[in-house]
C-alpha cells in the first residue's frame, strides 16, 4: 500500500518518502487509499462506517484494528489524531485522510466539485411482502434484510390483497418478531420502524408502542395508515405490536455517530504512521467461514514549515489582493501593488485556514519604506471577528448537520501608526527556539490620507474649468449663492417689509423681529435682502420625468454607462474619445493626450459638448481609489438666471438623478455620468450636491476595517457647487397650450420682495444695520 501527502487547502500533492527534502507541511494530510472503505476499530475516524460489503452471499468486513502516529523526535505518539473518508463527487470514497477532520475539506481548492459533491444518507427503505395465494408459516422467513419469526404456536399469515388492483399481500403475525440482519447472519441496526397497515370499515387503531402518523382513504371502505414504531436509539429485533394487517415495513440503517474534534498540525520533525486490519468473510447458511486476512502497511515521513505563508493568505486589506488568487471584475489598480491603504484603516492579513495560529502562534509584521525607518510589530494570530470561514459549503453543512461549530479563518491585524509612502510588508516568525525567519513579502502603498472621505474631499465651490472639442476652457469661479433657513419668519419679514411702499415700513418692528434671531442666522440675511428670494409654497412648476428634447446623451456615450465590470476602464477611454473634447490646450496633441497626467488635489471638472453642457463630471483625485466601493447619487436645484453667474434659485423643484461611475484606468479618477429615469443625460446649469458613500465592507470585496468603527458602516460625503454651464433644464409646457411658461407666482409678480433700494433710503439703512451687526458676530 503506497501512501501519499496532501494539502488540503491548496490542491498540493506528495508521494509519501523518508526524504527531509520531500518533506509535508504540518496541516498536510495522509492518504490512505483503500480499496473499499473499512469499520474503524480505532475510534480515530470521525465519520466511520459499516465496513460491510455483500460479496456473493458472503458478508464481508474489513476493519482497521490501530492507527498510529508517532514523533520519531520525541520518541512519543502524537495525541488527537483523527482520520476521515474523504467525500467527492461520485459520493463517498475509500481514501482516508489521517489527520484530516472533514470529508469536503479537500475539495477547497475545487468548488466546482465540491458543489456536487456528497457522502452517504442512509435511506429509508421499505420491504412488502411479494405476490402471490395465500400461505400460513410458523418457521422464520427471510424476505431482504427482514426475518419474521412467528409466535410459538401461532402460525403468520400472508393474505392475498382483498383491494382491486393490489397486488401484494398482507402479513398478519400479531406479536410475531420482526429482527434485520444481512443473509450471513450479521444483525444490522435500525434506529427508524414504520409499518404501513390496510384498514377496513371503521376498524379502531389502538395499541401500545406506536402512534399514527398518517391516515389516508381509499376505495371501498378501505384506509391507509402508517404506524411509527418506537425502537429508541436503535434495534435489531422487535415484536410486532400491531394485531391488523400489515403492508410493508419501513426501516433505516442506524447511521454511525460522527464527532467533529478540532484539527492536529504537526510540527516540523520525523513520523512514522502505522496502520494495520483485517478483513472476515462471514458464510451464507451451509458454508464455512473464512479464515481472517490479515494487513498493515507504515511509512516514515518529515514535516517542515512552508517556505511562504502565500498558501494560507486568503486576502490583505493592504497591497495588492490579486496576489493571494484571482479577483473577477474591475480592479485598475497596479499589479503587485494594490489600491494605497487609507491611514484611518488597519492592515489585515486574513488567512484560508483556523489553525495559522497552531503553526504560528505569532507573527512579526515589518513596514520597509525606501526612505523612512521601517516600522515592525509583533502580533498575535486571532481568529477573525466576523467569524466567516473558507471552507466549500458543502463542509460547512457537514459540519453543522452533525453538531460540529464551525472555526473562524484566523487573521493577523496591525495597530501602529503607518507612513505614507511606497514600500513593502514582510512577515515572519520569531520561534521560541531558533532564528526569526521570513514566511512572505510584497509591496504596499500607504496613502496620503487618512479615509476615502479626505481623498475626495474637494473645497471648491463651483466648476471652473471645462473641456470642450477646442481644449480646455478655465471660468472665474461664481460666488455661492444663499437661501433663507428653513426656521427664519420670512413671511413675517415680508409683511413688515410691505414691498409694495418700501419708504414706509416700520422701521422699529423690523428691527424687534429680525434682531433676536440675528445670532443663528447672520453671515446670511444680507445676502438675502440684496438677492430674491425663493417663496415656499406648491406651486411649483411639473418638472420632467425623463430626459427631453436632445438632453438625453448620444446613444455612443450613453451605451457605455453602467455598473462597474472588467470593461469599466475602457469605457472610461471610449467615453473621451467619443465626447471628442481635447485634454491639453494644443490644438495638434494626439486625442486622450494627457489623459493620465497626475494633479496635485482633489477636483471636479467638467466634460461638454459644443454648448458647453457638461455630459459628465470628471472627479480627479491624486492617488488610486476602489470606486467599486463608491456610490453617488447628484442632486440639482435650478438657478436664475439662464446665463452668466448663477444669482439666484430658481422658483422649482430639484432634479434627483443617479450617477453612474466609470473610473480611470488607473483609478485616480472617475467620470460621473448622471441619470434621469434610467436615461443617461446632459446636466443643466444649476446646483449641484453630490452625495458619495463609501463602503469599506462592499460586498464582493475584500472587508477593510476601520480604525475606529464608522458611523453606518461606512463613509459619507457631500459636495455643493455651482455648475454654471451650458443652459437650464427647460420647464415642463404647461397644459395643453404647447408654450413653454415660466412659473407665475402673485407674490412675485404683482408685490416684487426685493426691488433696488432707493439711496438712500430705509432699505439700505436696514442692510447697513445688518451688516454691522454682522461683523460684530
Amino acid at each position: 500500500m503506497e501512501l501519499g501527502g496532501l494539502h488540503q487547502i491548496t490542491g498540493r500533492q506528495w508521494q509519501l518518502t523518508d526524504d527531509p527534502a520531500n518533506a509535508l507541511w504540518p496541516d498536510a494530510c495522509v492518504v490512505v487509499p483503500f480499496g473499499s472503505q473499512v469499520k474503524d476499530d480505532t475510534a480515530t475516524v470521525i465519520n466511520p462506517v459499516p465496513g460491510t460489503s455483500l460479496q456473493g452471499g458472503w458478508t464481508v468486513i474489513s476493519t482497521l484494528e490501530t492507527l498510529t502516529l508517532t514523533d520519531l523526535v520525541q520518541n512519543v505518539q502524537v495525541a488527537g489524531v483523527t482520520a476521515v473518508w474523504a467525500a467527492g463527487a461520485g459520493g463517498d470514497t475509500s481514501a482516508l485522510h489521517v489527520l484530516g477532520d472533514n470529508p469536503f475539506a479537500w475539495l477547497t481548492p475545487h468548488l466546482d466539485a465540491a458543489a456536487g459533491a456528497w457522502t452517504t444518507v442512509y435511506p429509508e427503505l421499505d420491504q412488502w411482502f411479494g405476490a402471490g395465494p395465500s400461505q400460513l408459516f410458523s418457521r422464520p422467513r427471510r424476505f431482504g434484510e427482514l426475518v419474521i419469526t412467528p409466535v410459538a404456536g401461532v402460525p403468520a399469515r400472508l393474505v392475498a390483497a382483498p383491494v382491486p388492483l393490489m397486488t401484494t399481500r398482507l402479513l398478519q403475525a400479531p406479536g410475531a418478531r420482526l429482527s434485520f440482519s444481512y443473509p450471513s447472519g450479521l444483525p444490522i441496526t435500525v434506529d427508524e420502524l414504520w409499518l404501513g397497515v390496510l384498514l377496513h370499515g371503521r376498524e379502531k387503531l389502538q395499541g401500545d408502542g406506536w402512534k399514527v402518523e398518517s391516515l389516508t382513504p381509499f376505495l371501498g371502505g378501505w384506509s391507509f395508515a402508517v404506524l411509527r414504531i418506537d425502537v429508541g436509539a436503535g434495534v435489531d429485533a422487535v415484536d410486532i405490536p400491531y394485531g391488523g394487517s400489515v403492508l410493508w415495513v419501513r426501516y433505516r440503517h442506524r447511521a454511525l455517530t460522527v464527532t467533529t474534534p478540532a484539527r492536529v498540525t504537526l510540527q516540523p520533525g520525523h513520523y512514522e504512521l502505522s496502520i494495520s486490519g483485517a478483513t472476515t468473510g462471514t458464510a451464507p447458511p451451509g458454508f464455512q467461514d473464512a479464515a481472517p486476512v490479515l494487513w498493515s502497511a507504515s511509512q516514515r515521513f518529515w514535516v517542515e514549515h512552508p517556505a511562504s505563508l502565500r498558501p494560507y493568505v486568503r486576502s490583505s486589506t493592504i497591497g495588492d489582493n490579486r496576489l493571494f488568487g484571482a479577483v473577477a471584475g474591475f480592479d485598475p489598480t497596479l499589479a503587485g501593488v494594490g489600491f494605497p491603504l487609507h491611514r484611518d484603516y488597519l492592515p489585515v492579513v486574513r488567512f484560508c485556514v483556523p489553525y495559522v495560529k497552531g503553526m504560528f502562534p505569532q507573527l512579526r509584521l515589518r513596514f520597509t519604506y525606501p526612505d523612512a525607518l521601517e516600522i515592525l510589530g509583533d502580533a498575535t494570530v486571532v481568529p477573525n471577528p466576523a467569524g466567516t470561514s473558507t471552507l466549500p459549503a458543502a463542509a460547512l453543512d457537514w459540519l453543522t448537520a452533525h453538531g460540529g461549530s464551525v472555526a473562524p479563518d484566523d487573521e493577523v491585524v496591525m495597530t501602529g501608526a503607518l507612513v505614507p509612502g511606497a514600500g513593502s510588508l514582510g512577515i515572519s516568525h520569531v520561534p521560541p527556539a531558533g532564528a526569526e525567519f521570513s514566511l512572505d513579502s510584497w509591496a504596499i502603498q500607504i496613502s496620503r490620507f487618512a479615509s476615502a472621505a479626505e481623498q475626495l474631499f474637494w473645497p471648491g465651490t463651483c466648476l471652473t474649468r471645462l473641456y470642450r472639442a477646442d481644449g480646455p476652457h478655465d471660468r472665474t469661479p461664481c460666488p455661492t449663492l444663499v437661501e433663507p433657513p428653513g426656521d427664519f419668519p420670512w413671511d413675517a419679514l415680508h409683511g413688515v417689509l410691505r414691498a409694495d411702499d418700501l419708504h414706509r415700513f416700520e422701521y422699529e418692528q423690523l428691527v424687534s423681529l429680525v434682531l433676536p434671531p440675528l445670532e443663528l442666522h447672520t453671515k446670511v440675511l444680507t445676502g438675502l435682502l440684496l438677492h430674491p428670494l425663493q417663496l415656499p409654497g406648491d406651486d411649483l412648476p411639473e418638472e420632467y420625468a425623463t430626459p427631453p428634447g436632445d438632453w438625453p446623451l448620444p446613444s455612443p456615450l450613453a451605451d457605455l454607462a453602467g455598473p462597474l465590470d472588467a470593461g469599466a476602464a475602457q469605457r472610461f477611454l471610449l467615453f473621451l474619445w467619443r465626447s471628442g473634447v481635447q485634454l491639453l490646450g494644443d490644438p495638434t496633441a494626439p486625442a486622450l493626450a494627457g489623459v493620465g497626467d497626475p494633479i496635485g488635489a482633489t477636483t471636479i471638472e467638467a466634460v461638454c459638448d459644443d454648448s458647453d453642457r457638461p455630459l459628465a463630471l470628471w472627479l480627479r483625485t491624486p492617488e488610486p481609489l476602489d470606486w467599486r466601493r463608491v456610490h453617488a447619487e447628484l442632486t440639482l436645484r435650478h438657478v436664475d438666471p439662464a446665463a452668466g453667474c448663477p444669482l439666484s434659485y430658481a422658483h422649482r423643484r430639484a432634479l434627483s438623478l443617479s450617477v453612474d461611475l466609470l473610473p480611470s484606468t488607473d483609478g485616480s479618477g472617475a467620470l460621473l455620468v448622471a441619470g434621469l429615469d434610467g436615461t443617461p443625460t446632459r446636466l443643466p446649469r444649476g446646483e449641484i450636491t453630490l452625495a458619495l458613500r463609501y463602503e469599506p465592507a462592499e460586498p464582493g470585496l475584500v472587508e477593510l476595517r476601520p480604525g475606529t468603527p464608522l458611523p453606518g458602516g461606512h463613509e459619507t460625503i457631500s459636495l455643493t457647487f455651482l455648475q454654471p454651464f451650458g443652459v437650464p433644464w427647460p420647464v415642463k409646457p404647461s397644459r395643453g397650450d404647447g408654450h413653454i411658461h415660466l412659473p407665475h407666482v402673485p407674490d412675485l409678480v404683482e408685490h416684487p420682495p426685493h426691488l433696488p433700494p432707493h439711496d438712500p433710503g430705509p432699505l439700505a439703512q436696514l442692510i447697513a444695520t445688518l451688516q454691522a451687526v454682522e461683523q460684530r458676530q
